[in-house]
């Protein structure tokens, strides 16, 4: 029997969500958009292959370029909510349109340049964070 211990040297660790293989979310289970499942869906796909680009730029001694937005706001109501979800999707769908060359072309290849993915999400801030900042309306 051979005995081996192992130190963690890693500052963090990130479980792919490829790991939960079938108690992992499905996504067909996230049609619809405005549903959990539909953002788990998308932060777990954004999480697999960000972890893959980023070991593939290691790899090669690179420097992956991305992009990072964050911001905390409030709804006063639903409506107000759902207005800027759709004003939101509206501005991204236009601001790719403006700026990206056609992911597929015609023929079914691949466009020209290097492919990105944009992920855009809104969640309620956990109450234990909420409290931090004051009361919520929603």
């Amino acid at each position: 029997m051979t005995e081996r211990l192992y130190r963690a040297m890693a500052q963090g660790y990130t479980l792919s969500p490829e790991l939960l293989g079938r108690l992992g979310l499905p996504r067909e289970r996230a049609e619809d958009s405005f549903s959990v499942a539909a953002l788990w869906c998308l932060l777990a796909l954004g999480q697999t292959e960000l972890s893959r680009a980023a070991r593939e730029a290691a790899a090669q001694d690179k420097r992956l370029a991305t992009l990072s937005l964050q911001s905390e706001l409030r709804f006063e109501s639903a409506e107000q909510r759902a207005r800027f979800a759709e004003e939101l999707r509206r501005a991204i769908v236009d601001v790719v349109a403006k700026y990206s060359s056609p992911h597929t072309m015609a023929d079914g290849s691949a466009g020209a340049g290097r492919p990105y993915r944009v992920i855009a999400g809104c969640y309620p801030i956990p109450p234990k964070e909420r409290e931090k900042g004051g009361e919520s309306n929603e």
